[in-house]
């Protein structure tokens, strides 16, 4: 075979697995860029560029290094109610499947605004997987929003915990907002290891579950 046609061949080669592996590092870097010298960059994208992208080019976004782009797939998304069962199917892959973290959640978001019933079905999942899944608390802050009340044993679990004071259940207990969470967390203040700043959630936790129960 031709010396000269086997190295551009080679040549083609590189090209093209430099492209792949550099191109989404690339596009993070000039999002940051634009960003930067631009303030609307990302409602650019969001009410322009992408307004009429089509669902699926929107969710290969969200794996996307740049938190731009990912971010602004999440936005329009979400705002979409027209999604088709591929469009879903694929969302639901992205959450078990998804190849970063980042992805992953924006994707279990977009879920709740698509299809209600199944993200809490997929979020009661995770739950009741352990704590080891890396869309554990994710997953109890969305149900906690929503006041689905089978989640709430998993936050009292939490709150219980020794790491209480960092594991998100101070802020889950008042997104749910039930007075029976007010004596867990007046027992945290007993705590004398318990930092100021930690106890000044607490305390914003207790008046915001009371304001709701007035």
């Amino acid at each position: 075979m031709n010396k000269k046609f086997i190295f551009g061949l080679i040549s083609v080669a590189v090209v093209l697995l430099f492209w792949f592996f550099a191109k989404p590092p690339l596009e993070d870097l000039w999002s940051r860029f634009m960003d930067f010298v631009n303030p609307r960059h990302y409602s650019d994208i969001v009410r322009e560029k992408w307004s009429n992208k089509s669902s699926s080019f929107l969710i290969n976004k969200l794996n996307h290094p740049s938190i731009v782009y990912s971010g602004a797939a999440t936005t329009i998304l979400r705002a979409r109610n027209n999604n088709t069962m591929d469009e879903t199917d694929k969302i639901m892959h992205i959450i078990k499947n998804g190849r970063n973290y980042r992805g992953r959640y924006l994707a279990l978001s977009i879920l709740f605004f698509w299809d209600k019933q199944k993200a809490i079905d997929l979020s009661m999942e995770i739950i009741r997987s352990g704590r080891k899944h890396p869309l554990y608390e994710d997953a109890l802050l969305h149900l906690a929003h929503i006041k689905y009340e089978p989640a709430f044993p998993y936050v009292i679990d939490l709150a219980k915990s020794p790491d209480k004071y960092n594991n998100g259940s101070i802020m889950l207990l008042e997104e749910f907002g039930k007075p029976e969470a007010i004596p867990i967390l007046e027992e945290m203040l007993k705590d004398p290891n318990v930092l100021r700043i930690d106890k000044n959630a607490v305390r914003d936790a207790i008046k915001s579950i009371k304001e709701k129960n007035e």
